[in-house]
């Protein structure tokens, strides 16, 4: 077992397989049980999968195809519900579908649509709406539209156009204000970075433009605690430029909501893309992800922000990079993705237990 500077260890458990390997598949809580909605297949395929995990059994379930196959969709629980939201359908072609899953009845139902097909969008939930940010319209633009459904009334309602148009954007919402960061503008990343207060008035809701994030990467990963954003790793803008060890970045910066400024921090040791992160128990985790040499990672650190130091805790037992991932029951789970062989369906989970405990 790895320990760690801060008086705590973290160690990694396999879990029961998912029943259907998949990757870019979306996963979400509801009433304590875990459900991966989506996702495509070995062949790049789109699929119509919703399979649910049960913790205290460590058992998957298969349960009703959605109606859409889609990989990539916005996925958010409101409700005892699930809502998948736009992503990528058959063709490579974004979809405009919004369809909602019962829990107790176990049964799909069609909601009103999204105002056009979009993929890359990313979505929260508001007061038991949801709000749907960005995408990428099937000609390929970036969409700048924000929209909330309200799920009672089955009614879409606009919110103010975001400043920079983009897609595959990373939403939070922390004290009623939504913040969006980075996202790609065409093949461009893009380190825009804006907030909606939420807590005002209808009228008086307007976008803020924030400092932008120090580095452009194409999808870096993002993680967030009360008080802070990280953006970390991902990969170079024009990577067919640099040496083929410095594709990937080892980027950390941190933004500190209370001060309204960004910090360049110590690097990650490792340099990685395609990688899973999560802040937890007081630690930002980068979890597995892709080398620069082409090969899925088994590679975790975790980063301390009172120290501004990276450490290298207890390796995965599976490399796997391209993963859906969450934090569920004070652990972080990376769910399927790719492995060396291929698309997987492996679940591995990392817990934090205090020395006392």
């Amino acid at each position: 077992m790895a320990s760690n500077k801060g008086g705590c260890a973290g160690h990694w458990e396999k879990l029961a397989a998912m029943p259907t390997k998949r990757v870019y598949s979306a996963p979400v809580e509801v009433d304590g049980i875990l459900y991966v909605v989506g996702g495509c297949d070995s062949l790049g395929k789109p699929i119509d999968s919703l399979e649910s995990y049960d913790p205290k059994k460590n058992k998957w379930r298969r349960l009703a195809n959605m109606p859409t196959p889609r990989a990539g969709p916005a996925v958010v629980a409101v409700d005892g519900c699930i809502v998948a939201i736009g992503g990528v359908g058959h063709d490579q072609l974004p979809v405009n579908r919004v369809e909602m899953y019962n829990v107790k009845s176990k049964t799909w139902s069609l909601l009103k649509p999204l105002y056009e097909e979009v993929m890359g969008v990313s979505a929260v939930v508001f007061e038991n709406n949801i709000i749907v940010i960005g995408g990428m319209k099937k000609n390929t633009d970036p969409s700048s539209k924000v929209t909330v459904l309200d799920i009672k009334e089955n009614v879409w309602h606009e919110l103010p156009d975001l400043l920079t148009p983009r897609y595959a954007t990373s939403s939070y919402l922390i004290n009623k204000k939504l913040y969006v960061l980075g996202g790609r503008h065409g093949k461009k990343a893009t380190p825009a970075f804006e907030m909606l207060d939420l807590g005002l008035s209808v009228d008086d809701r307007k976008w803020v433009k924030l400092p932008d994030i120090p580095s452009k990467r194409v999808f870096p990963c993002y993680a967030s605690s009360d008080t802070h954003f990280f953006s970390l790793g991902g990969l170079h803008e024009n990577p067919q430029s640099r040496d083929v060890n410095d594709r990937f970045s080892d980027v950390m910066e941190s933004y500190d909501i209370e001060k309204g400024e960004w910090a360049v921090n110590t690097p990650m040791i490792t340099k990685r893309g395609d990688f899973s992160a999560a802040y937890m128990n007081g630690k930002v985790i980068a979890a597995v992800g892709m080398s620069n040499q082409g090969n899925a990672l088994t590679e975790v650190e975790e980063f301390d922000l009172t120290t501004n130091q990276w450490e290298k805790v207890e390796a995965t037992s599976v490399a796997q990079c391209s993963c859906a991932s969450i934090v569920f029951k004070n652990r972080f789970l990376i769910i399927g993705g790719l492995s060396n062989q291929g698309p997987c369906n492996h679940m591995q989970a990392y817990g934090i237990k205090t020395k006392s405990s």
